[in-house]
């Protein structure tokens, strides 16, 4: 995640001058803040003291503006919630765009002769996911599966292999995607709906580059005009959480699900852009969040290889 949980843990355990063991990380409602921490209640369980002591010595401590906190709550049993100010995600979509999420190398070379075992592919997945975290560690696979993919009357031969990777991870056991059906090409193929997100937010990126404008130094204050610029940011941030969940269970779909919520929430998005209407700050704005999106939805669907 961005260093600001890191520097901003290291600067909460100075103030209360404690090696504690504690979290900070990205609840699941935006509601409950951007990000939020644990400390308080460990601290308080450690020194016999109420969390609401911790949480009361952290806040007139805390240096608000080197943060960029706009708020901070304290929620029992002894949970601390940081709201961060606009100029913060301003600040976190530079980071986005220049540092992305993964490594251009991390991709892993593919045996074709594998390519029809959905066990072999998640093993694939996982081992890029835990390349990325620096686990130096391969995932085992005990027992391939005796019986390839259900075919539904279509011949594997005729899928791309990004097709394959795309319908192995995007299945857990709610979800079933029939392997016909990213065959088709129109949006009712979940493939196609997700992979020309990449294309058309390319295409938009490249037609207001090409105008002139400019995202290198937007107003912050404009940036969460829209609700769905606020969704985005926020599945940004849950990343991290959800690369931690894949590698504890094994489970690529925890990252997928990430890049299913983004391509959602650009639909939504997409459809309310009347780009002509706006003017030039909030053209610029839209390239901004553009820009952020097309970084982590490409670093998201090279790292499960699904392009």
């Amino acid at each position: 995640m961005y260093s600001i949980s890191t520097e901003l843990l290291n600067r909460i355990k100075e103030i209360l001058n404690t090696d504690i063991s504690a979290k900070i990380n990205v609840p699941k409602l935006f509601e409950h803040g951007h990000m939020m921490s644990n400390i308080a209640l460990k601290y308080s369980s450690a020194n016999n003291i109420e969390p609401i002591e911790v949480y009361n010595k952290i806040k007139s401590n805390i240096c608000y503006d080197k943060f960029n906190i706009d708020k901070m709550e304290f929620k029992e049993p002894g949970f601390i919630n940081f709201v961060f100010t606009n100029e913060w995600f301003k600040e976190y979509g530079y980071y986005i765009i220049d540092s992305g999420l993964i490594n251009e190398n991390s991709n892993l070379k593919v045996e074709n002769k594998r390519l029809t075992d959905r066990a072999y592919i998640i093993k694939r997945q996982m081992d890029n996911i835990m390349q990325l975290k620096g686990i130096d560690k391969k995932v085992e696979v005990k027992k391939y599966d005796v019986k390839p993919f259900v075919v539904d009357e279509i011949r594997l031969d005729k899928i791309e292999t990004s097709q394959l990777f795309f319908y192995a991870c995007c299945r857990n056991r709610s979800t079933h995607v029939k392997i016909k059906k990213i065959c088709k090409n129109d949006l009712s193929n979940p493939y196609k709906y997700m992979t020309y997100v990449g294309t058309r937010v390319n295409n938009i990126i490249d037609r207001l580059s090409k105008e002139g404008y400019d995202w290198g130094n937007i107003i912050s204050k404009y940036l969460f005009e829209k609700s769905e610029v606020r969704e985005i940011f926020k599945a940004c941030l849950s990343i991290d959480t959800s690369i931690n969940e894949a590698i504890k269970n094994y489970e690529p779909y925890k990252v997928f699900a990430v890049l299913k919520q983004l391509c959602d929430i650009f639909y939504s998005y997409n459809s309310k852009l009347l780009i002509r209407d706006l003017n030039k700050e909030e053209i610029e704005i839209v390239l901004f969040v553009l820009k952020v999106f097309d970084k982590i939805y490409f670093d998201i669907v090279k790292l499960l290889m699904i392009v």
